[in-house]
């Protein structure tokens, strides 16, 4: 990947965020990778130098012309194969494949099924001395990936004419969106740097490249199928339940493990919504919140209550005992005889669940000891809470286990902050299982990937 950069702006804290996510995927499968990323974590009202990409207008000026300004850099920086990614955008294998269809075509972005003559502003019109009706046949593309070879011919032309739309306004402003929208207004859905690539695209005799749809598939928000690429999926499409995150799109009746069932919030909404929820924790049955249950297991032998499992999960098997203080949320265990101890490899086989679609953990300091010693992946989604405020865990062992578990996992909300009176943490760690997007499972897609006809599922 010596020849590619990857080129990306996000501003905000969600979006730079997201940005961090994008970068880890991408060195996760490429360590020497060219990457011109820029970041603001201040609003898209402000431009500072070094934070946006030389050349760019506001937000509000040139509604999403950074995207330009991004590529243009990179080309002037001697790059001749760019990748623009949107910051929710996440990196999978196979580009390699791509790339040789890119070469092919010198310039590539998505197609959206969403046909163009509804979402072109009248301004755009004009410039191009065109009316609605002569463009009918187009459609959208999807901005989130936009690919470039300048070793075409076609490349630079195309550039400079999508560059020039940009410059003279043609993307349109958050002004004329604002105040002169709507089905007869000048605006009419007008989709900016998308409607113009477009256009550019057919200016040139180029099509969108079939199987990198926009933004609307059940896995996610993703950019073709399960066996693509790209995948985006933004933070909005995340749900937080009682203080922990997890994305919305799972499957019905999934199997979900709630470690650390505290007041049963997380485990009564899920269950709420059809699912299978297997609820786990240490308190005894005198504490308020949880469910009376039989203290009499033998040892090893897992008794459910009403509600839920009375037993320890960590990275062993066998026996422990609770340790408790006056805040109940602190409970933990210690070496004793109380109750059984398991994996969640031995406790799934106990309940007979081979595969979990999401595991809550909030064990105050048992996380780190089981993400460090299981065999991964334990789940499709991860929602962790680690305990540096409780346990001898430190910012640099937690950051050194993120680093381990990348090999498994996208990792989001890497936030260290503090949060309920306590001292800094990773209080809601997202850890998304990335053999669910990358799974070469499909019959149709293998025989794109075996005859090289890679671009209908990019």
């Amino acid at each position: 990947m010596k020849d590619v950069v990857f080129t990306s702006c996000a501003f905000g804290p969600l979006y730079s965020r997201q940005q961090d996510r994008l970068k880890r995927s991408i060195q996760d499968l490429y360590p020497d990778a060219n990457i011109r990323f820029w970041k603001s974590v201040k609003t898209h009202t402000e431009l500072t130098p070094g934070e946006w990409p030389p050349g760019s207008k506001t937000h509000m000026d040139s509604m999403y012309g950074f995207k330009v300004h991004c590529v243009n850099n990179c080309l002037q920086d001697g790059f001749k194969k760019i990748i623009f990614l949107d910051p929710a955008v996440v990196l999978a294998p196979g580009l390699e494949q791509i790339l040789e269809n890119l070469s092919i075509n010198g310039v590539m972005a998505g197609k959206d099924d969403t046909m163009l003559q509804g979402h072109i502003s009248k301004s755009c019109l004009e410039w191009l001395g065109k009316t609605k009706e002569d463009i009918k046949h187009l459609t959208l593309v999807g901005g989130s990936v936009y690919l470039f070879d300048f070793n075409h011919p076609i490349t630079y032309p195309f550039f400079r004419y999508w560059f020039k739309m940009e410059a003279e306004g043609v993307f349109g402003s958050q002004h004329e969106c604002t105040w002169n929208g709507g089905e007869h207004g000048t605006w009419n859905d007008h989709r900016m740097d998308e409607t113009c690539f477009s256009l550019c695209l057919d200016k040139f005799g180029l099509k969108p490249s079939p199987g990198m749809s926009s933004d609307h598939t059940n896995i996610g928000t993703q950019i073709g199928n399960e066996n693509s690429v790209f995948h985006k999926f933004h933070f909005n499409e995340y749900r937080t339940i009682h203080e922990h995150t997890i994305r919305e799109a799972i499957p019905p009746n999934s199997n979900i493990l709630d470690l650390g069932c505290r007041n049963f919030g997380f485990t009564n909404y899920l269950r709420s919504k059809g699912h299978s929820v297997y609820p786990v924790d240490i308190g005894s049955p005198n504490e308020p919140g949880l469910i009376n249950c039989d203290e009499n297991a033998k040892e090893h032998e897992i008794v459910p209550g009403q509600d839920y499992y009375r037993i320890a999960i960590s990275d062993k098997d066998g026996r422990c005992a609770v340790a408790r203080n006056h805040d109940p949320n602190a409970t933990h265990i210690m070496e004793g005889d109380e109750i059984p101890m398991m994996t969640v490899e031995s406790f799934s086989k106990h309940v007979g669940v081979q595969e979990w679609d999401i595991i809550k953990m909030d064990i105050e300091g048992q996380e780190l000891d089981i993400l460090m010693n299981s065999k991964h992946p334990i789940a499709h989604q991860i929602s962790v809470e680690f305990h540096t405020h409780c346990t001898p865990q430190t910012k640099e062992t937690i950051d050194a286990c993120l680093d381990h578990l990348q090999q498994w996992y996208y990792i989001d909300n890497v936030n260290w902050v503090s949060e309920h009176g306590c001292s800094e943490n990773y209080w809601d760690i997202l850890l998304i299982n990335k053999s669910i997007y990358s799974s070469k499972k499909s019959s149709v897609v293998n025989y794109m990937w075996e005859n090289n006809d890679i671009s209908k599922c990019v």
